[in-house]
């Protein structure tokens, strides 16, 4: 039953097609470039250190990230014997948690600190609780630890892409946040190919441990500025 969810996917197409306007009616500039010239331009781009750092970054946020998705419930069940029911409930506040602060306090915290130094505090946020998670055995303080995970997501992900978008060229700017959602992707499927041996040799804690190791490397990458006006 769990995955009739996806269903939600077909009013949410027929809402997507009724709401957005028909591209046709978009009026576009035209770049005056070839595909391959335009396509050797992303080929610069991506491969200049800025953007491939900021593309790495979001990967190794997504492999931290989804070392909670899949270990989090595992250790919980094993440690507090919580059931689906209240592993999805956790999960659900990590969401809500990424959810509030991308909506309200993302930007604004980028604007004051700067983009590099918010996607370190982001980064930090999720790694202290990274390493959290083996302490706790109280289900208030999972949920609050939870929420908090969720937060630095929130704020490291958001700034990221808004970083990979200004270091892009206007009309490159889609390839490149395509490359970005990509390189989340690969995250996410090496999560469990890097943190499964740590979970072999060194038990639930230490997949904790590493991922944050994984969310500090993330903004070690970044340490040279990463959103140049």
């Amino acid at each position: 039953m769990a995955f009739l969810l996806y269903g939600l996917a077909l009013p949410l197409a027929l809402l997507a097609i009724a709401v957005f306007p028909n591209q046709n009616s978009i009026v576009r500039q035209p770049s005056g470039k070839s595909g391959t010239e335009g396509n050797q331009q992303l080929l610069q781009v991506l491969k200049h250190p800025q953007t491939w750092r900021l593309l790495l970054s979001v990967a190794l946020t997504s492999v931290a990230m989804y070392a909670v998705v899949i270990y989090g419930p595992i250790y919980l069940k094993e440690t507090l014997g919580l059931g689906a029911l209240m592993n999805g409930i956790v999960l659900a506040s990590r969401a809500l948690g990424a959810a509030f602060i991308s909506a309200f306090g993302a930007r604004q915290l980028a604007e004051r600190l700067g983009p590099k130094k918010a996607i370190g505090v982001g980064l930090l946020l999720m790694a202290v609780t990274l390493v959290s998670i083996p302490f706790l055995h109280q289900l208030h303080w999972i949920l609050v630890a939870a929420i908090s995970f969720g937060a630095g997501f929130g704020i490291a992900l958001p700034t990221l892409y808004n970083s990979l978008a200004d270091c892009s060229p206007k009309d490159l700017r889609a390839s490149v946040l395509a490359a970005g959602t990509g390189a989340g992707f690969l995250g996410q499927f090496i999560s469990p190919v890097l943190l499964g041996p740590v979970l072999e040799l060194g038990g639930l804690e230490w997949v904790f441990y590493a991922a944050a190791f994984v969310a500090l490397t993330a903004g070690f990458l970044l340490r040279s500025p990463v959103n140049q006006s």
